[in-house]
């Protein structure tokens, strides 16, 4: 993930994941990082190949996934 600037500083220096509800990490060596969305029932329906997105873009991505931030209802 180190040639990723912007995710691995949205993930791994700043850890903005932890702002979101429902946003867990897993943390796996020499993975690109990919977001996988899962339904209620916990079957993956999505992947998401986070390099695709800049540091701003990342919010704005799960917005649109439906994901929330702490504390929002």
């Amino acid at each position: 993930m180190n040639h990723f600037t912007d995710v691995r500083r949205w993930l791994k220096e700043e850890k903005r994941y932890q702002e979101w509800q429902n946003l867990e990490v897993q943390w796996i060596q020499h993975h690109d990082p990919i977001l996988q969305v899962l339904d209620e029932n916990g079957n993956e329906k999505e992947q998401i190949d986070l390099t695709e997105y800049n540091y701003n873009q990342l919010p704005e991505m799960l917005r649109q996934k439906g994901f929330k931030m702490q504390g929002e209802y």
